[in-house]
């Protein structure tokens, strides 16, 4: 499996997720997509990444499967050249996008509080720190 990347980071700097939480909070699209995004850990750490690689390593099959449900129609020879760090670049922006979208519902009251995780309550939290936002707007 080969890695090929332009930037040798698995993950967002904080002032990329700060523009992405402040794209997504200027927005005026109401048709928030309600689809959440598998729970991904909010920093990855070098310890994550090893104890991964080597669940990867140990779990090529599991990997395979996983591969085949994200990307459907392709073949495992095409997965194979996969960029893994834009792929979990991507995978940041697209937890960010979800979370902001929910957060955007429970603002409009569409959404209780018991209706957001634990999980994306510490990530807006963690998003309106990022923006300078006291969590109220």
């Amino acid at each position: 499996m080969s890695v090929v990347s332009d930037c040798a980071t698995e993950t967002l700097g904080k002032r990329i997720c700060a523009a992405i939480v402040e794209r997504q909070r200027q927005s005026d699209d109401d048709a928030a997509d309600d689809d959440r995004a598998e729970s991904l850990a909010d920093e990855a750490t070098v310890e994550r990444g090893r104890a991964e690689a080597f669940f990867i390593l140990e779990n090529r099959e599991w990997l395979d499967w996983w591969l085949m449900q994200r990307f459907p129609g392709r073949t495992l020879e095409e997965l194979d050249g996969i960029d893994w760090l834009r792929l979990q670049r991507a995978m940041q922006v697209e937890q960010i996008v979800n979370v902001e979208q929910r957060r955007k519902l429970w603002l409009d009251e569409k959404l209780k509080d018991e209706d957001l995780t634990p999980a994306e309550w510490r990530m807006i939290r963690r998003n309106d720190r990022l923006v300078g936002d006291d969590g109220d707007n």
